[in-house]
């Protein structure tokens, strides 16, 4: 800088701006002069350094365009411009902000003074980010900081806690942090109860899924499944009865469940020994008989949910076929 010098005065005038401007470029608080719509007109190294910004970028920056689109940073960015536009000094508002950068979160207090004009704000701050996130999240393992979070934690397990601790399997501090409000919840076979119940809501819950109208229970397979055990639990219950589903087709559940298959298809009849050998009258009149059974039990409907054709297991096309021929009356 040339400064022409009248008894040395504008030399001392001088040398104090530069070092004015030094201490503001170079201190460790953060400087920004900034536009009334927080675009940035200066910035000195320490904020550059705090928000992350290129110092090429600093003038195509606007300082509104790193507050998150959050409800509660929107807020407080809306209460610092009213007061902006005001023209009243802001002290020691603080704000969270994302670094330019890598979008990474920042929080600062800052103190405002708008210009005299109108037209501008210088505004000084500094990073809280480290207090305000001890303020917020926990103790870590091995810190020795304390953080602050808002948390509720809910842990499930089928193992007995308690004897894991009393085994050295599980940590006994740890268990004794969890073990606020225990739960116990007993197993799928002490509950039978609610198998029908949960299987219902499965099956409604797949074919929805699946664009499918739902498959209906018939009583025996009902009993059925609230006789088996479940060592699967609640799991293996909805797996099943998705598998059903699958495998419906718009016919009757089978219940693929190992050596308990539920619903599954009658094995092929053996031959009977000459003793136990049926007619052909026989036959009919036993088909004639268990046909009417399922019809009663049905109110005579053959077709749909509940219908006699569900009932026995077989399509209601050939139950159809199988009344008319044995000359039956469904609605008698």
């Amino acid at each position: 800088m040339y400064v022409r010098a009248v008894g040395g005065l504008e030399i001392g005038k001088a040398q104090e701006q530069f070092s004015v401007s030094l201490l503001i470029n170079c201190g460790p608080i953060a400087y920004v002069q900034e536009n009334v719509d927080t675009r940035l007109i200066r910035a000195n190294q320490s904020a550059i350094k705090i928000l992350g910004i290129d110092p090429h970028e600093v003038v195509r920056t606007f300082g509104k365009s790193l507050v998150p689109d959050a409800p509660d940073a929107q807020g407080r960015l809306r209460e610092v411009l009213k007061s902006i536009g005001e023209g009243t000094p802001t002290s020691g508002a603080v704000l969270e902000l994302r670094r330019k950068d890598n979008g990474e979160p920042v929080w600062i207090q800052w103190w405002s003074k708008p210009a005299s004009s109108g037209k501008y704000t210088r505004t000084m701050f500094i990073d809280v980010t480290d207090h305000v996130l001890m303020e917020q999240e926990l103790e870590r393992v091995g810190d020795t900081r304390t953080r602050k979070i808002d948390v509720r934690i809910v842990a499930a397990t089928n193992r007995d806690l308690k004897a894991e601790v009393d085994a050295g399997r599980f940590r006994e501090d740890l268990f004794y942090r969890l073990s606020v409000f225990p739960i116990q919840i007993p197993p799928l076979r002490e509950r039978r109860a609610d198998i029908p119940l949960l299987a219902a809501h499965f099956v409604k819950q797949s074919a929805r899924r699946m664009n499918r109208s739902a498959p209906k229970f018939t009583p025996t397979t009902i009993s059925q499944l609230a006789s088996y055990d479940w060592p699967g639990n609640v799991r293996e219950l909805q797996n099943a009865v998705e598998r059903a589903v699958i495998l419906a087709q718009g016919g009757a559940l089978y219940f693929d469940l190992g050596d308990n298959a539920i619903g599954a298809p009658h094995p092929e009849v053996q031959i009977p020994t000459r003793s136990a050998l049926l007619t052909h009258a026989e036959l009919k009149r036993q088909e004639r008989d268990n046909i009417v059974a399922a019809l009663e039990k049905a109110s005579g409907k053959v077709f749909g949910p509940g219908g006699a054709a569900e009932l026995l297991g077989v399509k209601p096309t050939t139950l159809a076929s199988r009344i008319k021929a044995l000359g039956l009356n469904r609605k008698a």
